[in-house]
């Protein structure tokens, strides 16, 4: 499911992005976006383990994105 979105991750982030293209020159394309996919399991590695958000992450993206998630959680609780 990660390589299939790989495309979305690297447009959200500018550092992936970056990274994606410099690795592109050169290389074939399969080995760019396995190159792409380990970074990205890393970094949800180290988020996991030390319980961070993602460095590189839109903060007003994502904080928009948790209020709506929280007002679907209330919602959930009137409901039940």
């Amino acid at each position: 499911m990660l390589l299939q979105g790989l495309q979305h991750v690297c447009d959200s982030s500018p550092y992936l992005s970056k990274y994606y293209e410099k690795k592109k020159k050169g290389t074939k394309a399969g080995k760019v976006r396995i190159a792409v996919a380990r970074k990205v399991f890393t970094a949800i590695y180290h988020m996991l383990k030390n319980n961070k958000d993602f460095y590189w992450a839109d903060r007003t993206g994502q904080e928009r994105k948790m209020r709506e998630y929280n007002k679907f959680l209330n919602k959930l609780e009137k409901v039940a």
